[in-house]
C-alpha cells in the first residue's frame, strides 16, 4: 500500500518537475531575436504585476490558480469540519465522515460560485484589453530576424 501510495504521489511530482527543468534549460539555451522579445514581455509583465495593487494582485492569482483554490478550500474546509466533528462523541464514526462531506462539499460550492463570478469578471477584462491592445510582435520578430540575415551576408 505504501508503493502504491508513492507511486501515485511521488512519480507525477518528479515528471512535472523534470518538465519545468527541462523548460528552463532550453530557455537558457534559446538565442535568437524571439528570446529578445520574450524578456521583453516578460519585464513589462513584471512592472504590471508591481503596479497592481494587493486586491488586484489576490484577484489575478486566484483566476490563475482557480483549480487549486477549490480543491485547497476543499481540503481545507474537511480538515477544519472534520477536527471539529471527531471530536463529538454522541455521533457514529460513519455520520461524523457524512457530516464532514456535506459541510466541505457545501462550502466548495460557494468557492465554485465564486470562482465563477471572478473568471466572468476577469474574461471581460481581458477582452478589453484585446481590444485596444492587439500584438505586433511578429512585425518586430521579422524585421530582426531580417536584420541578422543582412548582417551574416556582411559577414
Amino acid at each position: 500500500m505504501k508503493m502504491l501510495g508513492a507511486a501515485i504521489i511521488i512519480a507525477p511530482l518528479i515528471s512535472v518537475r523534470a518538465e519545468h527543468r527541462g523548460l528552463d534549460f532550453h530557455r537558457q539555451h534559446w538565442t535568437s531575436s524571439g528570446q529578445t522579445e520574450l524578456e521583453k514581455e516578460r519585464e513589462e509583465e513584471w512592472r504590471r504585476w508591481a503596479s497592481l495593487s494587493p486586491k488586484d494582485k489576490l484577484a489575478e492569482w486566484t483566476a490563475k490558480h482557480q483549480l487549486s483554490v477549490i480543491v485547497g478550500s476543499w481540503a481545507l474546509t474537511m480538515g477544519l469540519v472534520g477536527n471539529k466533528v471527531m471530536r463529538d462523541p454522541l455521533i457514529s464514526t460513519p455520520n461524523k465522515i457524512v457530516q464532514v462531506r456535506l459541510w466541505a462539499q457545501g462550502l466548495t460550492i460557494g468557492v465554485i460560485i465564486a470562482t465563477a463570478a471572478l473568471t466572468h469578471s476577469q474574461r471581460a477584462q481581458a477582452a478589453n484589453m484585446r481590444k485596444h491592445s492587439p500584438d505586433h510582435t511578429w512585425v518586430f520578430l521579422l524585421d530582426e530576424q531580417r536584420l541578422e540575415k543582412e548582417r551574416a551576408q556582411k559577414a
